[in-house]
């Protein structure tokens, strides 16, 4: 909207990944790096006979100490440990090595210091307020890859913030009330100071909670008014000017605005998606079948997050049904104090705290590359996503209506993108074929889809009718270089056996796309 004050960005540049050159071995020395004396993780290429491997280590003058990663490498001893590099560098050059490495020293991940850390069950669930051990976010480790980018704009549209508030110092871009029509987005009701304190508290500075984010800077659209409600003008004016003044992510604690296909909050998401913003949005906490009809978290443009407990279970309020894409933890939830600069915490619940944990992931994930928009998210998220960690009944294999993809882990999703990224010249080409074949085909119910990957790369395979809906997604995540195969049992997502006809198993790797045929007869 015109006379709105424009955001002011710092942009941090970095990169990711190690160059691999050519038929060389993949570097991964780094200099001053503490490491095990003496030892070396060698891995030889694909085929390399076991006699060359063995003289190639006996050239080096190295003993093999024992196979790792069930023998796909090998940790090797040299005989005069002062000549670590000259050994390294000697594998390094030799052509059937693939790479090698020091045996590095690691250490636990990253734990802050904030006072209420104990208390943050869904960083690290040790069984605090009764809850389920290892029903969280794992965050720990994953904030040892990477705990955000001041790069980052996330737009919370909310009740506002509490901008005095010692855990968003540093953080908060100037932002606009469209209750008010003003530039003083100050939180007066409370909600959204304790969506943002999930989101994006500052960590490790010895007072109160930490956000999953730590460095992202914070753009507070206030949208609802001291009573919690706000009406949808106003939010598709919010949705407009986040995306305008630069939000990679907008996350919306906000339920129950009507909505439907090709609606004014319809388009407006849609364009602030295509704008680039990542749109995070509540499943609603009306219970069964709330995840379909409680907007804005229900349009197609919208990452749709329900609500779990700390003990895994779907809380009883979580919006389910065909939108639901993932849950969070969320019910009784520790958050910052509001409006106050005591330190302490709140409990917090529902999907509008669902939300902010996962749209704290989405940041951190644009942090790591800009370039990211929502179909890419949304597959990063369900590759590091928990699948069958509630009850057997709701959280069946797969996606389905009570848990979506399943609950968003750090951790795992981390790994999941830093391993399909972090060899980027090693991607498939569009060239490069996958040798894709399904048998038996015709089948009776059940086939094997046969596939070839070059490299270690991120793999999606999905199953298809002639109308091209979704009927089963086979392959979702990293797959290791060389042959590969995936069954599909004639069954669709949720368990059901597919009608007789034909169908389509798509295979994308990278920017490579291969379909096959299968013919399904009773």
């Amino acid at each position: 909207m015109s006379g709105k004050p424009p955001v002011r960005r710092e942009w941090i540049v970095f990169a990711l990944g190690l160059l691999l050159l050519p038929g060389s071995a993949s570097a991964l020395w780094v200099e001053g790096h503490p490491h095990v004396p003496g030892l070396l993780i060698v891995g030889f290429r694909e085929g390399t006979p076991a006699a060359v491997q063995s003289a190639v280590h006996a050239g080096l003058g190295a003993e093999v100490v024992r196979k790792l990663a069930r023998g796909r490498m090998d940790l090797v001893r040299i005989d005069e440990p002062d000549a670590l590099a000259d050994r390294y560098a000697g594998y390094e050059a030799h052509p059937s090595v693939a790479f090698v490495q020091p045996d590095y020293y690691g250490e636990g991940g990253f734990t802050p210091d904030d006072s209420q850390w104990a208390f943050l069950w869904h960083h690290r669930n040790t069984g605090q307020f009764g809850g389920t051990p290892g029903a969280d976010l794992e965050s720990e480790a994953g904030w040892d890859h990477t705990r955000g980018s001041s790069s980052v704009v996330v737009a919370v549209l909310d009740s506002g913030i509490d901008s005095d508030h010692p855990e968003f110092a540093g953080r908060i871009l100037p932002g606009w009330d469209f209750v008010n029509d003003d530039a003083d987005p100050e939180d007066d009701h409370s909600h959204g100071t304790y969506a943002t304190g999930l989101l994006a508290a500052n960590a490790n500075n010895a007072f109160s909670v930490a956000g999953v984010d730590h460095f992202c800077m914070i753009l507070p659209v206030k949208v609802l008014r001291d009573d919690g409600f706000g009406s949808t003008s106003d939010l598709l004016d919010g949705i407009d000017w986040a995306s305008a003044n630069g939000a990679d992510v907008i996350s919306m604690s906000l339920i129950n605005y009507p909505g439907g296909f090709g609606s004014a909050l319809d388009i407006t998401l849609k364009n602030a998606k295509l704008a680039g913003a990542i749109n995070v949005a509540c499943a609603g906490n009306g219970g069964i079948g709330d995840a379909d009809v409680s907007w804005p978290g229900a349009s197609n443009h919208s990452i749709s997050i329900g609500a779990t407990t700390n003990t895994d279970e779907r809380a009883w309020y979580s919006g389910t049904g065909q939108k639901l894409e993932f849950v969070a933890p969320a019910d009784n939830i520790v958050t910052v104090r509001y409006d106050t600069s005591a330190d302490g915490y709140s409990f917090f619940g529902g999907c509008s705290a669902a939300t902010p944990v996962t749209a704290g992931i989405v940041s951190i994930l644009r942090g790591l590359n800009p370039d990211l928009r929502t179909r890419q998210i949304r597959l990063i998220l369900a590759a590091g996503a928990e699948d069958q960690v509630g009850p057997p009944g709701e959280d069946t294999p797969g996606w389905d209506e009570y848990f979506g993809h399943g609950r968003v882990n750090l951790r795992a999703t981390l790994q999941a993108f830093l391993a399909a990224t972090s060899a980027p010249d090693r991607r498939v080409a569009a060239t490069t074929s996958l040798e894709v074949e399904a048998r038996p085909n015709p089948t009776r119910g059940g086939t094997v889809v046969r596939y070839a990957l070059p490299a270690m790369s991120w793999v999606t395979m999905t199953v298809y009718d002639v109308s091209g809906r979704r009927v089963r997604r086979i392959v979702d995540g990293i797959r290791t270089g060389g042959p590969q195969e995936a069954s599909w049992d004639g069954r669709d997502d949720r368990g059901r056996a597919a009608a007789p006809g034909l169908y389509f198993v798509r295979t994308r790797v990278d920017d490579r796309v291969e379909t096959v045929k299968i013919t399904l007869v009773r």
